[in-house]
């Protein structure tokens, strides 16, 4: 009986010892793909920065080099619009 509880306890043992040392692997591959990953995102991130900070360049460029429109201007009002007169096809027919 004595010799049974030894032999347990000696794979029990063993068997714990070796899920500790896939353990240990698994998580030292989790965090080289976290770190990986990591350094992903902070150049993702430093690269969107920069483009954003030359999209603010731009817009402010273009908005203040641009010439003012009057309010409620648009592209329509350079060209005929429905039912102003002075196009023979917004007539009514005969």
């Amino acid at each position: 009986m004595k010799e049974l509880l030894i032999l347990i306890l000696l794979a029990a043992t063993v068997g714990l010892y070796f899920h500790d040392k896939q353990q240990t692997s698994e998580l030292e591959k989790a965090q080289s793909d976290n770190a990986q990953l990591s350094e992903q995102l902070t150049n993702y991130e430093t690269s969107y920065n920069a483009l954003l900070a030359k999209t603010q360049k731009f817009n402010s460029v273009q908005f203040n080099d641009a010439p003012r429109r009057q309010p409620g201007g648009s592209a329509l009002s350079t060209g005929h619009v429905q039912g102003s007169g002075d196009n023979p096809l917004d007539r009514p027919a005969y």
